[in-house]
């Protein structure tokens, strides 16, 4: 699935500079709902359509639906790791993470 949707994606002239650049703002945006649910508050982070489509308005609503599947597999996938990543940006969330607090990064 995931080659079908970078094929897609190239098709569109996404690069991967620009899904760099998605993935951080989503993340950005995220944050709250990862933090909710590392800590046991919610059970899953829910990724919308709208996350997608105000990213990328011209993308048929067959391949943001792809997108939403592999962004929350990825993420059920990947959140383990905040337990171990050095920013440590879950049991320290109120201290300076460059990834979420940088202001000059991808705005």
């Amino acid at each position: 699935m995931i080659d079908d949707i970078g094929y897609r994606l190239k098709r569109h002239k996404i690069s991967e500079e620009v899904l760099a650049d998605f993935s951080i703002c989503t993340s950005k945006k995220l944050k709250d709902a990862i933090l909710r649910q590392l800590s046991g508050k919610d059970k899953n982070v829910c990724i919308s359509y709208e996350l997608i489509e105000s990213y990328f308005p011209n993308l048929d609503y067959r391949l943001i639906n792809k997108m939403v599947d592999v962004i929350s597999e990825a993420w059920d996938e990947n959140l383990s790791f905040c337990e171990v990543c050095p920013n440590r940006c879950i049991s320290e969330k109120d201290e300076y993470c460059p990834l979420f607090d940088d202001k000059e990064l991808f705005e």
